[in-house]
């Protein structure tokens, strides 16, 4: 009897140090990590009001900073009060001139033409006045300086009527053009000028947009890096967010454990600060390469140095579980992780 007892307890005792066993190797520590959002401002300017701090919690699109705008204000209204004078000269273009201005060119042909005709008389009565002279002067009657005289003032009379000539000719083409309306090229440019003027509203109206900053996911605000009243660059980082409603831990699993693990495997995640409450964590990722154990990650077994990274996806629904929390994940030997 005493020999049966005996061997049943040492039957029990070798099932405990099994289970410990079994249990010491395959657990193993991580930390918690979340995905992390930086949020970087799309203008440039000065920071005017931050809407949140460190540590605080912000939903998706929750403000996060207010850059000031006031220069791109500026420049907007500059940029359409222009539009209005560049529209005025593209529908100008488009509808040619009218009638009144056609007839006020042909009032100003008229009126060069009775110039041309008062210079043309002067010219005549000059060069006349300069034949005689000349004439003179060749029959030893009139000076040199008389027939420079003469000359000088016939020049100057030819001058007044090519120019008074050359004016007419500028009105009658300004005339043709006017009665012939505008050609492509007369609309093409202004047209140009006016689209160019348009883009350049959306542009500086779409950066105005931008003014506001806005998280882009759901988390804790981790870092801000800038202070109200200075000056953020373009696609300047502003704050990061830590995403905890997706927390993950990363571990290292030797070679002999790998059985143990697989690609959607449920697995056991505890904190030591909850030991009454396990969580449920899910495998999403399994190393397919070995490498040297990590310098800050502590393996059971010291002469086993070519591990396997694993990623465990956390179920945490309420954040309890904060990045940087140490937890030990337990891959147990069965499907639940048990």
């Amino acid at each position: 009897m005493k020999k049966m007892k005996l061997f049943i307890a040492l039957i029990v005792f070798s099932l405990i140090l099994t289970a410990c066993t079994r249990e010491e190797s395959t657990y193993y520590t991580g930390t918690v990590e979340s995905d992390r959002y930086d949020v970087s401002s799309e203008v440039g300017g000065i920071i005017k009001k931050l809407y949140v701090h460190e540590g605080d919690s912000v939903p998706k699109g929750g403000k996060i900073a207010l850059i000031d705008v006031t220069e791109l204000e500026i420049e907007l209204s500059r940029l359409q009060s222009e539009l209005g004078s560049s529209k005025s000269t593209l529908e100008k273009a488009k509808s040619g001139f009218r009638s009144e201005e056609i007839d006020k060119v042909r009032i100003q042909i008229g009126q060069q033409d009775s110039i041309i005709s008062s210079k043309t008389a002067s010219y005549e009565n000059i060069l006349e006045n300069y034949n005689r002279t000349a004439e003179l002067y060749e029959n030893g009657a009139a000076s040199k300086q008389m027939l420079d005289d003469a000359r000088t003032a016939l020049d100057m009379s030819k001058s007044d009527l090519d120019s008074a000539s050359g004016q007419r000719e500028y009105l009658s083409k300004q005339l043709e053009l006017m009665v012939n309306g505008p050609t492509k090229e007369d609309i093409q440019i202004p047209e140009g000028k006016y689209s160019a003027m348009l883009w350049s509203i959306k542009n500086v109206e779409n950066k105005i947009s931008k003014r506001y900053i806005y998280s882009n996911s759901n988390g804790i605000v981790e870092s801000l890096n800038f202070l109200e009243g200075e000056y953020a660059p373009l696609f300047s980082k502003i704050a990061s967010i830590n995403d905890i409603s997706n927390t993950w831990a990363k571990i290292y699993v030797e070679e002999k454990n790998l059985h143990n693990i697989s690609l959607g495997k449920k697995v056991r995640v505890m904190a030591d600060f909850l030991k009454d409450k396990p969580f449920e964590g899910v495998v999403t990722y399994v190393s397919s390469e070995g490498e040297f154990t990590p310098k800050n990650i502590e393996s059971k077994e010291n002469k086993q140095e070519i591990v396997y990274e694993v990623k465990v996806q956390i179920k945490d629904p309420d954040s309890v579980l904060k990045p940087g929390t140490l937890v030990d994940v337990y891959l147990g030997d069965d499907a639940n992780g048990e």
